[in-house]
């Protein structure tokens, strides 16, 4: 996935509002802006109401 401007102001803004690290704020916005559902064992993605999500854990 390329890096736009918008992709990186929206990963900035899920990383101000959550404990998540860079890197996972940047996999957030990503699934986000793609439609796509995140699938993860990470606990911490676990706050973000605003990303489709499904827990392996």
């Amino acid at each position: 996935m390329p890096c736009s401007d918008a992709l990186l102001e929206q990963a900035a803004a899920i990383k101000a509002c959550h404990a998540l690290s860079l890197a996972d704020a940047w996999i957030a916005a990503a699934a986000q802006r793609e439609g796509a559902v995140l699938v993860h064992k990470d606990p911490e993605f676990r706050a973000l109401d605003q990303v489709a999500q499904e827990w392996l854990g």
